[in-house]
């Protein structure tokens, strides 16, 4: 009876070490396959973040409605590898003639402010990149925001790309 015990305590040990190794990736995926190999790049989802004010999850997963004063998309628990500079690349959409602004926001800090250009579609989707800084660890914070002083037209927010 004593060995049966203690076969399940190692079982249920092992189960637990597998489950807690398999939640230790800092990256909700690991590998952007558009980026070269030497670099690491995490990619968050827009839709997976922490949604505010206006805006709102799109049926085609992706965040729309940040056309007004504090809509809001916040990724937290950004890998920031080793720490200090790093490119963030945001993939947006607006069918608006533009350029259309709204602030970035880097761990509680307002670090700049972003100029969106018309993509061609609200789902015609691209590129814009920014370096940012971020600290070292998993404790970063990205927050897209339109600010009190950002122009209130839409853009839409398909994921943050953080290659470093």
């Amino acid at each position: 009876m004593k060995e049966k015990n203690k076969l399940i305590i190692i079982v249920f040990a092992l189960c637990i070490t597998v489950t807690l190794i398999g939640t230790m990736t800092s990256c909700p995926e690991a590998r952007d396959p558009g980026v070269a190999d030497d670099v690491t790049s995490c990619v968050y989802e827009a839709e997976d973040g922490t949604i505010g004010g206006s805006a709102i999850v799109m049926e085609d997963y992706y965040v729309g409605e940040m056309n007004q004063e504090g809509a809001s998309i916040t990724i937290n628990n950004v890998d920031g590898g080793a720490g200090g500079s790093t490119n963030l690349t945001i993939m947006h959409a607006t069918e608006l003639d533009g350029p259309y602004t709204k602030s970035l926001y880097v761990n509680g800090s307002d670090v700049e402010t972003l100029s969106f250009t018309p993509t061609g579609g609200w789902t015609t989707f691209i590129e814009y990149s920014v370096t940012i800084t971020l600290i070292s660890g998993t404790s970063n914070t990205i927050m897209l925001k339109n600010d009190t002083d950002d122009d209130n037209e839409g853009v839409n927010i398909d994921k943050f790309i953080v290659s470093q």
